[in-house]
């Protein structure tokens, strides 16, 4: 005890960034110094959240040009500007903001709505968005069912399967 009262008494005549903290000081204390102190500035996103209009999905029609924020530049706060192709998120609030897909397939979420379409889209642009590939899922196969051949119980595509007999 006496050593870490020698070893506190040093740091504050050095003027550590830790020095006028209690010996038992809370993590949140430190961090919140630390902080202070410009430690964790480099990994702050650049804005707090999303606009309060991206975390409603009726703020975001599609075809509405919008900013989004991709999963990998969560950190960084990078931001991608687009045309909304299609709403991901099937709530009508999110709290972290409305995740859509754009028309250049990308997916993130809404950061701000930076304008709306003037106009109803026309058939053929509802069209072209709905046909937009989302890269978050895998590619499906068409023709349903289960694929032929090779094994499986009953039921099915294919011949039936061959199963061994032990008794005679």
């Amino acid at each position: 005890m006496m050593l870490l009262a020698a070893l506190t008494a040093a740091r504050v005549a050095r003027g550590g960034a830790f020095a006028a903290l209690p010996t038992r000081a809370a993590p949140g204390a430190c961090r919140a110094l630390a902080r202070g102190a410009g430690a964790f500035d480099a990994a702050a996103p650049a804005a707090d959240g999303p606009s309060d209009a991206a975390t409603t999905r009726a703020a975001v029609p599609v075809g509405a040009t919008v900013d989004v924020v991709q999963k990998e530049h969560q950190r960084t706060g990078e931001l991608t500007r687009g045309v909304v192709a299609r709403h991901l998120t099937r709530a009508p609030v999110h709290p972290r903001g409305i995740k859509v897909l754009l028309a250049s397939s990308v997916v993130g979420r809404v950061f701000t709505v930076v304008a709306e379409p003037d106009a109803p889209l026309s058939p053929a642009d509802a069209a072209a968005l709905r046909r937009t590939p989302n890269p978050q899922r895998g590619r499906r196969r068409r023709g349903g069912g289960r694929r032929s051949g090779g094994g499986g119980g009953g039921g099915g595509g294919g011949p039936a399967r061959r199963v061994a007999s032990y008794s005679g």
